[in-house]
């Protein structure tokens, strides 16, 4: 559709910065997230995360292709949360396991209030089939959402690091520590945040255009 006059086009993301963003988003929700291994005593929780994760990169990179604003994506996260939080935070309560009743959307709905605190409250190992993977289900669709988003709308991708950080912060304060873990994933995560920007940096479009007068005759 062509913009009306006097409106600029929107700039178009080349297929290496859709896969660069999308990437990189998945790698650092997952490397924030993964600091719920303590807590759960192993690998229980990464369906969740990761369920979270590629939904979450649906929504955005379709949001932006589309352009749709916050209302919509507000609304596709919520759609997906209930659609799909029975299968990948509350199996035991959904219809063989993927489709969801009343009581799954019932749980789901409380959950977004309660499972914060059952989580703080309750000692580790946590249950996967207590409504423990909840949190982490959330917070992976809504962190990779908005950092994805972010990512793919900004020039400047520093912005899109600040929910992906503030999940890493969050999960280490729900998580229980273990000596080095929190340090392992910060450097870690810090690795892969400077390599995004470095390569963000190094394939923007002033920096890729190589003008006349730099040309040798």
């Amino acid at each position: 559709m062509t913009p009306p006059p006097g409106v600029p086009a929107p700039a178009v993301i080349s297929p290496r910065r859709w896969s660069l963003d999308l990437a990189a988003t998945a790698a650092l929700v997952t490397i924030a997230l993964i600091g719920f291994w303590p807590t759960f005593a192993g690998p229980s929780f990464l369906p969740a995360v990761f369920g979270g994760i590629v939904i979450g990169l649906f929504i955005a990179a379709a949001a932006a292709w589309r352009r749709w604003g916050i209302l919509i994506i507000t609304g596709l996260v919520i759609a997906a949360y209930f659609l799909f939080g029975g299968a990948l935070a509350l199996p035991h309560t959904a219809i063989v396991g993927v489709l969801p009743t009343l009581e799954t959307l019932r749980k789901l709905a409380l959950g977004t209030v309660t499972a914060w605190k059952q989580m703080l409250t309750t000692v580790a190992p946590l249950a996967a089939s207590d409504g423990h993977l909840i949190v982490p289900f959330l917070l992976a669709l809504v962190a990779t959402t908005l950092t994805a988003s972010l990512a793919l709308r900004l020039a400047h991708v520093a912005w899109a690091l600040i929910p992906a950080g503030a999940l890493l912060m969050l999960v280490i304060g729900l998580g229980t520590p273990e000596p080095a873990f929190p340090i392992v994933q910060g450097l870690i995560f810090a690795v892969v945040a400077i390599s995004w920007l470095a390569l963000r940096q190094l394939w923007a479009p002033q920096n890729s255009a190589v003008s006349i007068s730099d040309v040798d005759p």
